[in-house]
């Protein structure tokens, strides 16, 4: 019996040690979580206009329960390694080295593998169909000079227009030959083609964005060549229609460029992401897909008139050359900036760990509704730009006709009405809406892969007008 009392002694004191072990990493665990959970809800705390206000807040509360509960665990770990080293045991140590080690891998193995599973877009990164935040201002404006440099090496379709924001180049290419452009820069059906030189009984002006301009057909398959077909060659087709236009870019388009022309016809068609685009200020934020490097028009509200905010424009260099994206003139009548997506001063280190930065894009910084972009506004200034727009072709003695073009999601009722529609029926304008029509087309091809439509949505649109635009143009035509 005495033989065995020392094995006895030793399995305790190995017990011991090994709670030891166990406590001091459990302890430690336990603080990193109180930790972690601090400093998440300091940052969300940080965007809060009153700091002591926010503290009465859920994140409020979790921040104080946690830096409490995170002292108390200190205290706790500090106890429990004192004690232990005053019993002559070294465990604490071991306790410490694990933690230390365990963390360490955890954290380097889930970097690596988020960094791995990372999808670069453009100057955004993407992971498990999240943007991670904070976006960083610095690869933006890497992308952006890469992106004029080249433009400034050879000729682009697109080009600055102090009035217009961008417009399309006069006799020109794009880089994929599908485009071409007028002398008087509309798209044509040939390159430094004079639209004017073309005799005419009558004219009819297109008016609008991409889906206007025809992006991703050429140009016999877009619908106003097709249009200008159904018509028996009767009217010159005029597309004044521009990649990436807002409903305050078509107002400006046509004051500037289609006026002068006399047309018998002005048709304006649009999408709802038309209206937004006119409560946004930078190319950059409303394509962040390197095309546009623009600065546009924004108009704002003076009583019930628009006045432009920033005459003259900004050239597409200047703005990248903004210590911050928060620096630049009239950000906040942007809608596209969301001022806690962006990397803030005080926080750039959030952006070296991919832990970090998937933690807060899963959970985001919520933003406050900005009067100068709020729907109200938008639904306002859009309304009183396009009575402007009808207005004035009126007044030009044009017929105009206002067309509503569906995307994919309304056609596959996806979406409900949009903000497009809304603005019409609350200003009591007349306009064609085509979704019905197109819906009962026998081909699901109607939009290409990007959105866009495809030949044989153009070709359905145009018939969908065809008889409209013969019955608005029959005096026209015959006089």
């Amino acid at each position: 019996m005495s033989e065995r009392t020392p094995s006895i002694s030793v399995s305790r004191g190995q017990t011991h040690a090994g709670d030891g072990v166990a406590d001091v990493m459990g302890l430690l665990y336990a603080l990193e979580a109180a930790g972690v959970l601090s400093l998440f809800a300091l940052y969300r705390l940080s965007a809060k206009a009153e700091p002591l206000a926010s503290l009465l807040t859920v994140w409020g509360g979790l921040l104080i329960a946690s830096v409490v509960s995170g002292a108390f665990l200190m205290w706790f770990v500090v106890r429990r390694c004192y004690q232990s080293q005053r019993a002559g045991s070294r465990a604490w140590m071991f306790g410490v080295a694990s933690n230390v080690l365990v963390v360490s891998l955890l954290v380097l193995t889930t970097e690596v593998a988020l960094r791995y599973l990372v999808v670069l877009k453009s100057y955004d990164e993407e992971l498990g169909g999240f943007t991670l935040l904070p976006r960083q201002w610095r690869k933006v404006t890497a992308a952006y000079d890469a992106v004029l440099t080249k433009a400034e090496s050879q000729p682009t379709y697109l080009v600055p227009d102090p009035t217009l924001g961008w417009t399309i180049a006069p006799s020109r290419k794009s880089e994929n030959g599908m485009y071409l452009s007028s002398v008087e820069g509309l798209r044509s059906a040939e390159q430094g083609v004079s639209m004017k030189a073309e005799a005419a009984t009558c004219r009819i002006a297109l008016i609008g964005d991409s889906f206007t301009f025809g992006e991703t057909v050429p140009y016999a398959d877009t619908w106003g060549g097709i249009l200008g077909s159904r018509l028996g060659g009767r009217c010159q087709i005029l597309n004044f229609g521009v990649i990436g236009y807002g409903t305050d870019q078509v107002y400006l388009r046509y004051l500037k460029d289609v006026r002068p022309w006399h047309p018998d016809m002005v048709i304006f068609s649009f999408i709802d992401d038309d209206f937004r685009r006119a409560m946004s200020v930078y190319g950059f934020l409303t394509f962040p897909d390197g095309r546009f490097p623009f600065t546009k028009p924004r108009f704002i509200l003076k009583g019930d008139e628009p006045e432009l905010l920033l005459p003259p424009l900004a050239s597409p260099r200047e703005p990248f050359e903004s210590a911050s994206i928060h620096h630049l003139p009239g950000i906040n009548y942007d809608v596209g900036y969301l001022p806690f997506e962006w990397d803030r001063a005080g926080w750039e280190w959030l952006a070296r760990s991919y832990i970090l930065r998937f933690l807060v894009s899963v959970y985001p910084l919520h933003e406050l509704e900005r009067p100068e972009v709020s729907l109200r506004e938008t639904l306002k200034l859009n309304g009183i730009l396009i009575a402007k727009l009808r207005q004035s072709i009126l007044a030009d003695g044009a017929k105009p006709l206002i067309v509503f073009f569906p995307q994919r999601q309304y056609l596959e009722r996806k979406a409900l009405e949009g903000i497009g529609t809304q603005v019409l029926q609350r200003e009591k304008l007349p306009y064609i809406d085509v979704a019905g029509c197109m819906h009962r087309s026998v081909h699901a091809d109607l939009f290409n892969p990007d959105g866009h439509f495809s030949t044989h949505g153009n070709l359905r649109a145009a018939d969908c007008l065809a008889d409209d635009v013969k019955a608005a143009l029959q005096p026209a035509v015959t006089r």
